[in-house]
C-alpha cells in the first residue's frame, strides 16, 4: 500500500519482476504516499487498487469520482475498487464504468452480498 511506503522502498520494488499489486491509498481525500509513486503512472504494475481508506467499512458506496480520476490513468481493467463497496448494485455501476475488479470484504461479512447475486 501507498500509505506505508516511503521513496526508497518503491525504488527499490518497482522493478520487481515478480506479480505484484499496488494500493493507492487515501484518506480525507488526500493520496497517502510518496508523490513520486503516483506521478510514476507507468512504473505501477498489471493491478492497481483504488483504495478510498474512510469508506472502508462504511457502507457508504465506493469512490467513483475517485476511481474516475484513476480511469484517466490506467485503464479500467486494471483497477480493483476497494472502499465503501455495499453489494451487487454499486458492483454493476462499476462495471459500466469499466472497473474490472472489487473488494467486497465488508459486505460479505455483513450479508449484504452473496457469491450468487446476479452472477457476480
Amino acid at each position: 500500500g501507498s500509505e506505508s511506503l516511503d521513496v526508497e522502498r518503491w525504488n527499490n520494488g518497482r522493478h520487481r519482476r515478480e506479480e505484484w499489486i499496488l494500493s493507492l491509498d487515501s484518506l480525507n481525500g488526500e493520496f497517502l504516499g510518496p508523490q513520486t509513486v503516483f506521478e510514476q503512472s507507468g512504473e505501477w504494475p498489471d493491478r492497481v487498487i483504488h483504495m478510498n481508506l474512510n469508506l472502508v467499512g462504511s457502507g457508504e458506496g465506493p469512490d467513483l469520482g475517485g476511481l474516475r480520476r484513476l480511469l484517466s490513468v490506467i485503464p479500467g481493467d486494471r483497477i480493483v475498487a476497494a472502499g465503501g463497496v455495499r453489494g451487487a448494485e454499486d458492483l454493476a455501476a462499476l462495471e459500466g464504468m469499466g472497473i474490472g475488479s472489487a473488494l467486497v470484504a465488508s459486505a460479505l461479512h455483513w450479508g449484504d452480498f452473496r457469491f450468487t447475486d446476479q452472477g457476480r
